[in-house]
């Protein structure tokens, strides 16, 4: 039963109350005494009742009602009151509620908010168009991230894309997507994968999960729950080499390279043009929970022998971070050669892009230095995004990026996840590209392209696990499980999707067919990219 019935329901109970007690009174007015005179205790418990029950049906209802400024969505919630996160309006929408108004208002202009809002309404639109026989597969994720910042948009735009695809083609079953938000920071991740696995069983079942949001702890957590829950996952953009550092987790796939291969393809491609990286720095966040950058730093301390222990960072406070930046680029000098003082000197970087341009300052600003690599993974891919949102732009500091890798001293290599520079002219990409007319920019940072693989992927199975039986509408999770074992499984089956052909190992993880290293890219001064090698 809903928190709104159920609030209704008490309001009902008061007025009837109310209209008992009203009429009792009448009856007994003047001189009439009554002749069964009600207990003294059943008076008070009824005067109780009389301001209780309304009070209640407010408190039950006030954490739906309050969230009615987005959208009149049931499904979303205010959350947080007894915790330490903040209260955020999280749950599963059908696009219905505009998530847009969940960004802080120094994160996003109101160029991001109404796009948002369009793509929102389009998987609304498509959700409402369906009629039949179909299923659910949600987008679980922190829709509001202020680490995702305008990119959520276009990864929500891609899934949008990938759905309208799918729909319009002539196999069944039709896909309902939903959207489940775990909170800005995901704090909220366990009451959105619960209201998600209580889906299985709904006439149009849930049969999958795509996103699963950054690579956190809290990602973690919510696949592992999703798993014991015996529920298909395909992550679009969790990175982190080993999520759960006690293996596999069951049913977990992601159309996303590892950041043990990400950072395998730098160092290679930094050899193969001949950078020394022995003497490299390595720069770690202390961000215990973020998987992504403590992966990071692992996968770099294996390219490079672990010969020293990387500098770490992190403060909310800008006057402590910009510090701690400052002694990273002094500590650089130590690493010059005096011999060769033009020979770049190579800092890896396991840490949030957030942060990044800071960090290129200072390294630009210091005199020591002739020549600086700075190497990163996928997150860098947000320094692509462009200045169409100028607040997002100035958070991220994309102009001071661009600036510094114009002088030229410091340059930026990088992974992406799914950069335009290096699959853009596969067949695979060209629907995608066709979808995002008018908006091809939002396709450089990637995260649209692997959206709309994870979606692909996820119907995929979903498909071959109905295997074309007219009498199977709607196939079991077991058979579906089965069809992951079956497709995209190894060479013969592999994926042929906008990011590129791959299939997935046993843990779970991509490999390419061909070379089974990310492409490797380098910062422009004018927000493109240059592939190297």
């Amino acid at each position: 039963m809903t928190p709104l019935v159920i609030s209704a329901l008490l309001l009902l109970g008061w007025a009837a109350l109310f209209v008992y007690l009203r009429r009792r009174r009448a009856l007994f007015q003047g001189d009439i005494t009554p002749t069964d005179p009600m207990p003294k205790s059943v008076r008070v418990l009824l005067a109780v009742a009389v301001f209780v029950l309304p009070l209640a049906s407010v408190a039950v209802a006030a954490p739906k009602v309050l969230c009615f400024g987005g959208g009149i969505d049931t499904g979303i919630t205010l959350r947080g009151w007894f915790s330490s996160s903040e209260l955020e309006c999280v749950g599963v929408s059908d696009g219905g509620y505009d998530f847009s108004g969940g960004f802080a208002d120094e994160e996003v202009d109101d160029t991001t908010r109404k796009r948002y809002d369009e793509v929102l309404g389009k998987i609304e639109k498509q959700n409402s168009a369906l009629s039949g026989d179909y299923v659910k597969v949600a987008f679980l994720a922190p829709l509001t991230s202020p680490l995702s910042g305008p990119r959520v948009v276009h990864e929500v735009a891609g899934l949008a894309a990938a759905q309208e695809r799918l729909n319009t083609e002539n196999r069944s079953p039709k896909v309902e997507v939903l959207l489940a938000h775990m909170g800005a920071t995901s704090a909220q991740w366990e009451s959105a994968v619960d209201e998600l696995i209580a889906m299985k069983d709904d006439s149009a079942p849930l049969l999958a999960v795509v996103g699963l949001g950054l690579s956190q702890d809290e990602t973690k957590f919510a696949a592992k729950k999703l798993s014991d829950a015996d529920v298909l996952m395909v992550a679009d953009l969790v990175t982190a080499t080993q999520l759960d550092p006690d293996g596999p987790i069951e049913h977990f796939h992601r159309t996303s390279f590892a950041n043990s291969r990400q950072f395998e393809a730098t160092t290679r491609a930094l050899g193969a043009a001949g950078v020394d990286s022995t003497r490299a720095i390595v720069v770690k966040s202390n961000d215990t929970g973020d998987t992504y950058s403590g992966t990071s730093a692992e996968a770099i301390a294996a390219q490079l022998g672990g010969q020293e222990s990387p500098y770490r960072f992190g403060s909310d406070d800008k006057g402590v971070l910009g510090n701690q930046f400052q002694i990273i680029s002094d500590k650089m000098c130590s690493k010059v050669d005096p011999s060769r003082p033009d020979t770049p000197v190579v800092l890896y970087y396991a840490g949030r892009a957030r942060y990044l341009s800071d960090l290129m300052v200072k390294l630009d600003a210091e005199s020591c230095l002739r020549k600086v690599i700075v190497v990163s993974a996928s997150d860098a891919a947000v320094l692509r995004m462009g200045e169409q949102d100028a607040k997002a732009a100035a958070t991220w500091k994309i102009s001071d990026a661009r600036e510094v890798v114009g002088r030229g001293k410091v340059e930026l290599y990088f992974t992406p996840l799914a950069d335009p520079v290096v699959i853009g002219e596969r067949e695979e990409y060209t629907p995608l590209r066709e979808a995002f007319k008018g908006y091809e920019h939002e396709l450089d940072t990637g995260w649209a392209a692997m959206a709309w693989d994870a979606l692909h992927v996820a119907v995929g199975w979903i498909r071959h696990a109905q295997a074309g039986d007219p009498e199977v509408v709607i196939p079991k999770p077991e058979t579906v499980e089965l069809a992951t074992q079956a497709t995209y499984s190894d060479r013969d089956s592999a994926y042929e999707g906008a990011s590129g052909t791959f299939y997935f190992d046993a843990t779970g993880d991509r490999v390419d067919i061909g070379d089974n290293l990310p492409a490797v890219v380098r910062l422009l001064p004018d927000g493109s990219a240059q592939r190297v090698g």
